[in-house]
Parts: C-alpha cells; sequence; structure tokens
C-alpha cells in the first residue's frame, strides 16, 4: 500500500512539473499580449480613471453617471423660472413678486478699434471716447468720468502679458445720475492683475470685459461694489476670495478659481456661472442672486438663508455642504445637484401671503445627498461660520414630474409645523407624472404636529422607513392629494419598488423601479488584437446577457465580428452561429471580406451571480496557441465593457470613439454620459 501511494505521488510530482513549465509559458504570453492591448488602448483613449468600472458595477450605471460637460445639460434641464419682489407703486406700494431674468453674455470685442487714442497713464478725465493702454502704460492709473478703455498687449512675445498697476489702479467717479458708464475691454493676450490695495475699491458704474485668451488676477479678496466683469470662454480668474454687492455683476463663461469663499450680497447682486466654477464657500444674503448653467463645485458650504435670496441651478453643481434656511419662493433645481454631505433645510412655518418657502425641482431634475434634515434636528453653518443649531421647523421639497430626490444614507424628516395640513410640508408631486423621494433610511427625531408629508404625484422608495403613529392628535405621516400609504413602498408599506423608471441623465441620478428591477445587460468586447491606429469597434463578440434568477442567465449571441477562435462562458461562438471562423457575423462587413448574417443564438448558464451584472461570465479569445481571457478589471483598459441592452453596437472597421464621440471622455470619468 505505501509501495503504490509513492508511485502515485512521483505521478502527481512529475504532472506538476510539466504542467508548471506550460503553464510559465503561458503566462508570458498571456502577459505580453495584455501588456500590448493596454498600451494600445491607453495611446488611443486615455489612461483610464481609477474608478471606471466598465459600466459592471449596478450602483453606478443606474445612479451617478453623471456628465460634467459644459453644453450637454440643454435637452435635460428644466425651465422654470425665479420670481423677485419688488413694490407696485400703482398699489399703494404693495409688495408683488414677478418673473425675474438673469442677464446673458455680452459680447466681447477682441482688439483696439483703429481710432482709440493711447493711455499713458495718470490721472485723467474722460468724456466719451475710446482708448486703449498696454504694458507700457504708467503704473499710476487714475481713470475717470465715463468712456471705453481698451488694455492690449503691444509685444509680439508668446504667452500672456501681465499688466498690473503697482502703484494706484483707481477706475470710477462716474458722473452719478447720468447714465455713462466706463468700460474697460481686457483683450486676448493680456493678464490684468489687480493691486490688493485697490481690489477693495473697484467702483460702481464701471465694467471689465475679459476676451477670450485673457486673465484676471489678484492676491486678496476682490470687491465688487456695484462692479460688473464679465469672463468669456477661455479665461481664468484667479482670486482669494469674492465679494459682489450693490448690485454688482460676476458673469463667468470660463474658469474661475475662487480659493475661498464666493459672497452675494444685498441690493441685488448677481453670479452667474456659464463655464467652470470652483470655490470652497457660496454664501447668499438679502437680495443675492445666483445662477449656475454649467458647472459648479463648492468643497465646503452652499448658504441661502434670505427670503429674498434666488437661487437657480440649471447644470451641474456640487457642494459638500447645502444649507437652506429661508423661506425664499425662488430656490430652484432644474438640473442636477449634488451634496456630498448633508442637504439641510428649516424654513419659516408659513409666510405671510400664505405661500410658504420651498425647494424646487422641476420635471427631469434631481438631487442626490448623502444625508437630508428636513427641518431639524442639525447644526448648520451662517453666513459668518457661526454654527446654528435647527430644533425641529418646516420644509417643503416640490417635485415636477420624474423628478428624483435621492438620499444614499438617512434622511431625518421633522417638519413639526402648524401649517403642515394647508402647507403640506415634506415632499410634494406637483407634476403629471410621477416624482420619487428615495432613501435607505427615513427616520424622525420629533414630535409635533406632523413629520412629513406626502403629496400629489409622489412614490416614496426607501429600505427602512419609521411607521406611522401619532403625536396626540397628529400623525407623523400627513397624506394629501391622492397620495397615500400605498405610495410608500418600504419595510412595513408596500413591498419592493414602486412600478416607475426615471432614467439617469445629465440632470437626474434616475431612479429603476420594478419594472426595470434587473440586471440584463448587453457586453462588448475587443479580442485583444485592436492596436493603436486600428479600429477598436468592440464587436468581435456581442451578446446579451437576460438573468433568469440569482444564478442563472441566458445569453443570446448577437455578433462575432472577430475572425479568432472565441467562446463566450465555454461556448464556441462561431460553430454556434454555424460560421466559419474567417467569417464577421451581422457586423456590416461586406460579404467580399468575410461579412455574413445569422440569426441570434440563444443558450442558458448557471453558477453566476447576477450581482456582477455577466462581469463573471468568461469570454476566451485564442491567441498563438492559448487562450486568453477577456477582463474587465476596475481603472485598467478593459476588454470588455457592459452597456444597455439597447447599445447598438460599431460596424465592422468602424472606431467606437467615432460611432460615440464621448467614449474617451467616458474612459477618464466615468460619468460622462458616452451612449443614450
Amino acid at each position: 500500500m505505501k509501495k503504490y501511494l509513492a508511485k502515485c505521488l512521483v505521478a502527481v510530482s512529475v504532472m506538476g512539473m510539466v504542467s508548471s513549465c506550460a503553464h510559465d509559458e503561458e503566462t508570458s504570453i498571456y502577459n505580453e499580449v495584455q501588456s500590448n492591448y493596454i498600451q494600445a488602448f491607453n495611446n488611443t483613449f486615455g489612461t483610464p480613471a481609477e474608478d471606471q468600472d466598465w459600466g459592471f458595477d449596478q450602483v453606478m450605471t443606474s445612479e451617478a453617471r453623471t456628465t460634467r460637460a459644459m453644453g450637454d445639460y440643454n435637452g435635460y434641464k428644466g425651465s422654470m423660472q425665479p420670481v423677485e419682489w419688488y413694490q407696485d407703486t400703482n398699489d399703494g406700494w404693495q409688495w408683488k413678486t414677478r418673473i425675474y431674468t438673469f442677464p446673458s453674455a455680452p459680447e466681447f470685442p477682441t482688439s483696439r478699434p483703429s481710432n482709440a487714442e493711447y493711455y499713458s497713464g495718470g490721472y485723467k478725465y474722460f468724456n466719451g471716447g475710446s482708448f486703449y493702454m498696454d504694458e507700457n502704460t504708467s503704473k499710476h492709473v487714475e481713470i475717470q468720468g465715463y468712456c471705453d478703455m481698451y488694455v492690449v498687449k503691444s509685444g509680439t512675445d508668446s504667452g500672456n502679458v501681465t499688466i498690473e498697476s503697482t502703484t494706484k489702479w483707481y477706475v470710477g467717479n462716474v458722473p452719478y445720475g447720468s447714465g455713462q458708464k466706463i468700460r474697460i475691454f481686457v483683450c486676448p493676450g493680456v493678464t490684468l492683475k489687480i493691486p490688493t490695495n485697490d481690489a477693495g475699491n473697484l467702483q460702481s458704474n464701471v465694467e471689465y470685459y475679459f476676451a477670450p485668451g485673457s486673465s484676471l488676477v489678484c492676491e486678496t479678496k476682490l470687491k465688487l461694489n456695484g462692479t460688473a466683469i464679465y469672463m468669456a470662454g477661455n479665461t481664468t480668474t484667479t482670486v482669494p476670495e469674492l465679494e459682489v454687492n450693490n448690485n454688482g455683476i460676476f458673469y463667468n463663461v470660463g474658469t474661475a478659481n475662487i480659493a475661498g469663499t464666493i459672497s452675494v450680497e444685498n441690493s441685488n447682486s448677481i453670479v452667474v456661472n456659464d463655464g467652470v466654477l470652483n470655490a470652497t464657500n457660496l454664501y447668499t444674503k438679502g437680495s443675492g442672486r445666483v445662477q449656475n448653467n454649467a458647472e459648479l463645485t463648492l468643497s465646503n458650504y452652499t448658504i441661502i438663508n434670505s427670503n429674498h435670496n434666488i437661487w437657480v441651478n440649471n447644470g451641474h453643481y456640487r457642494t459638500k455642504y447645502f444649507a437652506y434656511t429661508a423661506t425664499s419662493s425662488s430656490v430652484i433645481n432644474n438640473c442636477y445637484l449634488k451634496v456630498d454631505e448633508d442637504f439641510m433645510m428649516n424654513i419659516a412655518d408659513n409666510d405671510p401671503d400664505g405661500k410658504p418657502g420651498d425647494f424646487k425641482i422641476d420635471a427631469g431634475g434631481g438631487v442626490l445627498t448623502k444625508n437630508f434634515y428636513g427641518g431639524g434636528k442639525f447644526v448648520a453653518k451662517d453666513n459668518y461660520n457661526n454654527d446654528v443649531t435647527f430644533n425641529g421647523g418646516p420644509f417643503k421639497i416640490t417635485m415636477g414630474s420624474k423628478a428624483v430626490f435621492k438620499v444614499t444614507e438617512t434622511a431625518s424628516l421633522n417638519a413639526l409645523a402648524s401649517a403642515i395640513a394647508t402647507a403640506h410640508y415634506g415632499f410634494e408631486g406637483v407634476g403629471s407624472e410621477y416624482a420619487v423621494f428615495q432613501a435607505k433610511n427615513v427616520i424622525k427625531e420629533g414630535l409635533g404636529e406632523g413629520n412629513v408629508a406626502y403629496s400629489g404625484n409622489l412614490y416614496v422608495s426607501a429600505e427602512n422607513h419609521f411607521a406611522q403613529g401619532y403625536s396626540g392628535q397628529y400623525p407623523y405621516i400627513h397624506y394629501y392629494n391622492g397620495c397615500s400609504e400605498k405610495n410608500i413602498y418600504a419595510s412595513g408599506f408596500e413591498s419592493g419598488k414602486p412600478a416607475i423608471t426615471i432614467d439617469p441623465t445629465p440632470c437626474n441620478p434616475g431612479f429603476e423601479g420594478k419594472a426595470s428591477e434587473n440586471f440584463d445587460v448587453r457586453i462588448i468586447a475587443e479580442d485583444l488584437t485592436a492596436t493603436q491606429g486600428s479600429d477598436f469597434d468592440f464587436n468581435d463578440v456581442v451578446f446579451d446577457v437576460t438573468f433568469t434568477s440569482e444564478t442563472t442567465a441566458t445569453i443570446t449571441l448577437q455578433a462575432a465580428g472577430g475572425t479568432l477562435p472565441l467562446t463566450v462562458a465555454g461556448q464556441n461562438v462561431h460553430d454556434l452561429f454555424n460560421a466559419a471562423e474567417s467569417e464577421m457575423i451581422n457586423t456590416n462587413a461586406p460579404a467580399r471580406n468575410g461579412g455574413v448574417t445569422r440569426d441570434p443564438v440563444s443558450f442558458d448558464i448557471t453558477g453566476i451571480n447576477r450581482a456582477n451584472r455577466g462581469k463573471d461570465i468568461r469570454v476566451m479569445v485564442k491567441k498563438n496557441g492559448n487562450w486568453i481571457e477577456l477582463i474587465a478589471n476596475k481603472g485598467v483598459a478593459a476588454a470588455k465593457i457592459a452597456v444597455k441592452p439597447t447599445f447598438e453596437w460599431c460596424d465592422e472597421y468602424q472606431d467606437i470613439q467615432n460611432k460615440y464621440p464621448k467614449f474617451a471622455d467616458w474612459v477618464k470619468n466615468k460619468e460622462v454620459i458616452w451612449y443614450e
């Protein structure tokens, strides 16, 4: 017995040695093929983002695949307009509201007119006309009266020339009530640096226009005291802090980097962003007005705390904290608001005209936040960086058709207000189609006349939601305008999810309800043959995965543009299509080149995990006599990609970047939507 066992051990050992040698050779070939493919992919599309999961992450595919590209919001964003308060002089000075329209981007002159006269510097009072200054102008600039002044680069050196009036920069003293202005046109090739001593003394009735290719720099807080600054596309603004007050305007179409706080003060001061605006905080005060039409990112706080504030988001607005502690009727999200930590809201219990303030989300708009505090209890910053404690109070989220308010962690609802029965504090769907309030956990912390009201065309979807109960005679949960407990899908309420699907867009995180509660995907793959400059068409095999249970699925082969031996889940693709390996199937390849048409072919598989969305279905290609797996590791060039089942694959010889121009952008930023 011992002798037989020894022989067996020797035999296993020998086989292991032979297998090891073969394995080393296969590994070497595998590494070489993968390395060549990765290099070609990266050279073609760029290095993938570290968190790029190639569509196999269910959460990212359905929730946060929103683009940051400017101009991509049209066609998705809402169109709700803000209103402003005014006193009607024809009706006893009664306070009323009217539609308010933000200013639009102006024209930006790029050169001085031929008749402009040279300004050499020093004090000068102007009575109209066109003038210009350059890098040779005196460091003492004192322009008064009214005129058009062009700031130009006279030299021929490459790059921008910095013009800084180190002795004095004073532009102002426009005749009061004259209707005149001083307009400063900063032309391409000029960086205008506002001196530290003069940055807090910019004057009213003065307008600065920065043309493409120019820049604004200041090393201390820049105060726009009734001053207007317009930054064109392809400009940069670099200042430590920005304060806009007394009807001042900051209009950005370029890239503005504000290291600290943007403060929008009283007297109808305005900030509009049509470009990229980065800052630490944004504070609105009094009648300050803010509109974002593109990409605005704050690393810390957004604070809205005045009944007369106007805040409108028509693009992608991202902030760490969002504190809305006023009763404005013009806090409007027409597109996408992302709050990395806490969205905090507390408004007054009914304003004098019986119309409570609210946070409005227009049809198709969305909010994505980690936590939500509706009413209290929470601590938020004020405009002076002080901590303010809130212990319950009204909140109101008004949502249009297919709007989504998503809380990835906890929503704490504490309206607790006497007017909840009339003002419907809480969440209300006011569109013809349903809106969705979604959260992981919905809790209450206080007792009063009601913690939340759910109203109108609204679904509530949560993993956990506090149960109905009573504080005295008042229910925790109120229902109005057709909404009932049947609209809540959570433990202890309705099971599953509501039968509604809201697709993710650049303005909406999306919601996958019961009707689409599946993980079905289409997988497109490259057989590792593509090289830099050749066609990355991702059609060497295309197949659909339709899950039939947690561990089983039906695979439907749709196309095979590759001409190498290739298997999906162990099944030879060309054999199943009844085609030769040299033939390209369903990719519109010419017949003379081996193009053929075949009906889709299906087969069933077991032993997979639905949560992986097909990533664990092995796709193998035979290269150099060795079988190599097509992989999709996070952050590394992928040979297979998961897409929607409706995705239209590329024709033969058609590069995926040509068919889908945003593909390379998506490779480097998975939040980009690269196909519809």
